[in-house]
């Protein structure tokens, strides 16, 4: 029979078991806390810290949690920022939550901080705490003030500059343009850049511009306009295409000079030179001074792209590696979604300043084909892949057909995926119902070589036979209707039959009215590798998967801290032992006394910048075979053939993709010690 002292001893036990209970729980809430890489902290209601978790303390460098508990917050918020940061702590203790930035103090002065305030109240309404949490965003804010600065630049530039999209018309234009023609931003925007035309400019000027752009060139010339007020306005003009990822151009940047005056000095000097002898030798020597000082400003503007090109890509180099690296640190959805679209607007970025460096190369515009093995299933499936989506939205389906091809062909993939992306584009656009079939077979077996032939054969809406000849035209659709139903600049099939006999093939099609069309194009492929003086061996062990090499040590050598933090971070995620140096002197000390299995070596440092370094690591007595791979944000050709010049095995270009920049190094380290070879910078890369 119970009684009531067997209650209460009852009632305690509950009691204890659910202390218990409560305590393991809050343990492991503290515990997940822990593992987040943001700074979680509750605040009573004086401001003062309760709890912080792990990554709180480090940011504010203490020795544990509990030093920070009694700590007040405005402690490490700088005076400057603390009056607006404290109205937002009034909001919260209010019940209103709040976001905000500041820059610290104290421990964290100099850091620029990200933080929230989030009320947590009663069952009656009453706020009993504040949680906070924080991140450290000052690496971010200084790339973010680096593309700033970029922008500034082209805005700031005295030169006019406009960017036009693919159809003509004027996108942007920067304030020396408008200040050049005399007309508001709002009275240019939507434009052809036609519209300043004065008549004055020779119709063979044009035909050349055209032709230039139609082979994927820029163009050099000089426009006869007229200003907004009817003055003349002449101006030495430099015009390019800017291409997506898949070569598409879709929009051309055009750079401008005024020359006005100095035109009219030029004329000036010929009407004087018909009268006095003394006035022509004057003028003379005033033309001649000009032209100097124009070609001057011209080798200027190089050194000035050459320039900016380094500064560009090592910020976007951080960008890109830091971003990857968060996309490893298992994200929150929403926040992969937006470093995912960091990583695209990056990438589009790159994408638009390396076709504006492109322009200040003398030889523009020669396309030279790549020599690696091609995976034709795996082309096909990334091809298929890209239009997926949008031609299951329409009900159209995919038939992908093959005959017997040979299993090892070596070619150009890249140009092979672009040509088809431009067919399964096109046919993807233009069909509404039923499917589209995808078919490879062999053309012609000749031996060394083989020609395939690749056909994208669609239901939509075909093509009138007399029309056909028009298609593979530059800038030419089929009718105006074409491009305003369906969009395009015509550029694209112009491309792929330019690609097509670059591999020593031909584009074609055939097409009825309402039976939907086949486009086809041949390409000769080799059935073997060429590497011009590498033996068979060294070729195959290109071929070996990634990853054999966990383990080896690797020495990075870059002052940029920002970039050195990105290089160490995926390199010790895929098991190197990785030392840093930075400067090209201490990467020489280095070498010298630790043995090391590979060298990335930047180009531009104090003390001893990479050329000098990797001179006096090749001049070491053992350190001849040691794999020195240059990793550099200057891209030109020129800056690859120093870089050979000097000892090195190979060029990465910054900003690098974390696989790109494995996949090289996984295979120098598979080649083993090998001698050094002079090479060109044609031999020293492999698919």
């Amino acid at each position: 029979m119970k009684t009531p002292t067997s209650d209460l001893v009852a009632a305690e036990i509950l009691r204890q078991r659910a202390e218990a209970a409560s305590r393991g729980s809050e343990a492991r809430h503290l515990s997940l806390l822990d593992h987040l890489p943001l700074c979680v902290h509750e605040l009573d209601l004086n401001g003062k810290f309760l709890t912080m978790n792990a990554a709180g303390v480090r940011m504010l460098g203490l020795d544990s949690a509990s030093a920070a508990v009694g700590l007040d917050f405005r402690q490490v918020v700088d005076p400057v920022d603390l009056p607006r940061v404290e109205t937002l702590w009034l909001q919260a203790l209010a019940g209103q939550g709040s976001e905000f930035e500041f820059r610290g103090s104290g421990r964290m002065a100099g850091r620029i901080v990200a933080s929230s305030f989030v009320p947590v109240k009663r069952v009656d309404g009453q706020v009993a705490s504040v949680v906070g949490v924080t991140q450290d965003i000052t690496e971010r804010s200084q790339l973010e003030g680096e593309l700033r600065k970029f922008a500034l630049a082209i805005e700031q530039s005295p030169d006019s500059i406009s960017i036009t999209n693919a159809q003509v018309q004027i996108e942007y234009v920067n304030d020396a343009y408008l200040k050049s023609c005399g007309y508001a931003r709002e009275e240019v925007l939507g434009k052809n850049p036609g519209f300043l035309k004065s008549g004055k400019t020779p119709p063979e000027t044009y035909r050349a511009l055209w032709k230039a752009l139609n082979s994927g060139e820029p163009w050099k010339g000089q426009f006869h306009n007229r200003k907004k007020n009817g003055d003349e306005l002449i101006e030495d003009v430099v015009i390019g295409p800017v291409r997506d990822r898949g070569g598409q151009v879709t929009h051309f940047v055009e750079v401008k000079e005024d020359v006005t005056e100095r035109m009219r000095i030029a004329e000036e000097l010929g009407e004087y030179r018909l009268h006095l002898e003394d006035l022509v030798a004057e003028r003379t020597a005033q033309l001649t001074a000009a032209r100097a000082q124009a070609e001057a400003a011209s080798k200027s503007k190089t050194v000035f792209l050459t320039s900016m090109s380094h500064e560009i890509r090592t910020p976007m180099n951080a960008i890109l590696g830091l971003t990857y690296l968060l996309q490893q640190e298992h994200p929150t959805p929403q926040q992969l979604e937006h470093l995912e679209q960091i990583n695209n607007s990056a990438g589009h970025l790159l994408s638009i300043i390396n076709s504006v460096l492109d322009l200040s190369k003398i030889e523009a515009g020669k396309l030279t084909l790549e020599h690696v093995k091609v995976d034709l299933r795996a082309i096909v499936n990334m091809v298929v892949a890209q239009f997926i989506e949008p031609a299951e939205k329409k009900g159209l389906t995919f038939e992908i057909a093959g005959a017997e091809i040979p299993g090892a062909l070596w070619g150009d993939a890249t140009r092979l995926k672009q040509a088809l992306l431009n067919y399964v584009s096109n046919a993807v656009k233009f069909s509404s119902q039923g499917k589209i079939s995808l078919r490879i077979s062999v053309q012609e077996d000749l031996g060394k070589e083989v020609l395939l032939r690749f056909e994208v054969e669609d239901s939509g809406i075909g093509i009138a036979p007399e029309r056909l000849a028009r298609l593979f035209v530059p800038f030419e659709q089929v009718d105006s209707s074409t491009t305003r139903d369906y969009g395009g600049t015509g550029l694209g099939l112009a491309l792929t039959r330019q690609l097509a006999e670059l591999m020593g093939g031909e584009a074609m099609a055939s097409s009825e009215t309402g039976r939907g069309s086949c486009f086809w194009f041949t390409a000769k492929l080799d059935r073997v590798a060429r590497f011009p003086g590498l033996s068979p061996e060294i070729v195959d062990s290109v071929q070996q998967p990634q990853g054999q090499h966990a383990g080896a040590r690797i020495l990075v050598a870059d002052d940029n801290f920002a970039n050195r933090a990105v290089a160490v971070a995926i390199l010790e995620n895929s098991g190197f032992v990785v030392a840093t140096a930075s400067n090209g002197q201490e990467a020489v000390e280095m070498a010298l006394v630790a043995s090391y299995d590979l060298v990335l070596m930047d180009m531009q440092m104090p003390v001893l910048d990479g050329l000098q370094a990797t001179r006096a690591i090749r001049a070491a007595s053992g350190l001849q075979h040691l794999p020195i791979l240059a990793m550099t944000a200057n891209v030109f050709e020129e800056d690859r053939k120093v870089c050979m010049e000097a000892g090195m095995n190979d060029f990465v270009a910054k900003p690098f993709r974390a696989q790109s920049l494995l996949s090289v190094i996984e295979h120098w380290l598979s080649l083993g010690p090998l001698p050094h070879l002079p090479l060109d910078g044609g031999n020293c890369r492999f698919g």
